[in-house]
């Protein structure tokens, strides 16, 4: 459902300008935004105003959306976006992380000194080459 979803209901122009500012891409995803922020679609719309529109909002609702509507939201994302399943796991690295870290934090130390000499160039140029290899797992 496209952001045409907001001309089926009933609001005003104003309030439909706000809505569509708000990005959502159907009326699913602006209930979840509702939900995330309730407080700052009362600041939007005005409290009653807001819950009237919800409510509409929720009668165009599929089953699907109104069951992933009720899982609940994890406190520490602020944007209500649902996560349903763990991240999985990443790979292990083909390189020592510990190696990797170590040549970083000399090439920092490197880079932060504001006047190089020829010797400096020289080191960061190799501590360069030898990151290179090693991320490349040579």
């Amino acid at each position: 459902m496209g952001p045409d979803f907001l001309d089926r209901l009933e609001l005003s122009d104003e309030e439909r300008e706000k809505l569509r500012g708000l990005g959502a891409g159907g009326a699913a995803a602006l209930l979840a935004m509702r939900n995330a922020s309730p407080g700052g679609f009362e600041k939007l719309l005005g409290r009653k105003r807001a819950e009237r529109i919800a409510a509409s909002l929720s009668e165009t609702l599929t089953d699907e959306e109104r069951r992933r509507l009720a899982i609940p939201v994890c406190q520490k994302l602020s944007t209500g976006a649902r996560i349903d399943s763990p991240p999985p796991l990443l790979p292990k690295p083909p390189y020592d992380v510990a190696s990797r870290d170590r040549l970083f934090a000399q090439l920092e130390e490197l880079r932060r000194i504001p006047a190089r000499t020829p010797e400096a160039a020289k080191r960061i140029a190799a501590l360069e080459q030898e990151l290179e290899r090693l991320m490349k797992g040579g």
